[in-house]
């Protein structure tokens, strides 16, 4: 996986591009900052089969954090076949942290944006959506 640098037009075309850098033998991991429910379990799910069904490739899912304890070390140590696809939403409770001079939702922000550069520096391919 390669950053090409180029910057697309929106972020429909930004995933298509995403996702047109896939070779065989890669993999997609959908890593979803999202409130873990039920609701949004499903519907990752039938993303990720989406996926891996258009783009004959492996898939995995899992909310973060908390997947960097499982595969996390996969994705940042493995082979350099993966496709990161870090989902985010708004964090309803934005708290500020005492001392820190921040608030919580930006801190988790930044955590997800940090990950994806280290990637990006690492030569894989993630995108924020």
């Amino acid at each position: 996986m390669t950053n090409t640098g180029k910057k697309p037009a929106g972020f429909a075309q930004g995933l298509a591009a995403h996702f047109q850098q896939a070779q065989p033998g890669d993999y997609v991991a959908i890593q979803a900052y999202l409130a873990p429910t039920a609701d949004t379990w499903s519907r990752l799910q039938e993303l990720r089969v989406l996926i891996r069904d258009r783009l004959k490739l492996a898939t995995t899912v899992a909310f973060g954090p908390r997947y960097l304890h499982s595969t996390g070390q996969l994705h940042k140590g493995g082979r350099p076949n993966g496709l990161f696809l870090q989902l985010t939403g708004e964090d309803k409770e934005d708290m500020a942290i005492p001392g820190a001079g921040r608030r919580s939702g930006l801190a988790g922000f930044a955590r997800r944006l940090q990950t994806a550069t280290l990637r990006r520096d690492h030569g894989l391919s993630a995108a924020l959506g």
